[in-house]
């Protein structure tokens, strides 16, 4: 039988704001239940990095970090990551947080 639906949601994200290759990057997201009912006991987010504003395979993986606990309803945490900026051609880039991502929390 499986839980009532969570609703895992990244609300917000903040970064230095420009970085060039090679160099370091600190990002920092909350994440927010929207829901009723609390989470499972843990997952994993990764941080990409975007040549636009919508996740695909072509975005560029900076890194994970792992969640520990259950997130109660309309519970919030914030973390961070510091990870290098890969090589990437010159340009504008997005960073993006999908929190969950191997889909761990029944939403």
């Amino acid at each position: 039988e499986l839980p009532p639906p969570a609703d895992v949601v990244v609300d917000t994200i903040e970064f230095g704001g420009s970085a060039r290759a090679g160099e370091s990057l600190h990002v920092e997201w909350t994440v927010s239940n929207h829901s009723t009912n609390p989470t499972a006991a843990g997952w994993t987010d990764a941080v990409y990095l975007s040549d636009d504003n919508i996740w695909d395979i072509n975005d560029r993986l900076l890194g994970k970090t792992t969640h520990s606990g259950v997130l109660g309803a309309d519970g919030s945490y914030t973390s961070t990551l510091d990870a290098l900026v890969p090589p990437t051609k010159p340009g504008q880039y997005r960073v993006i947080v999908r929190p969950d991502i191997y889909n761990e929390v029944f939403e």
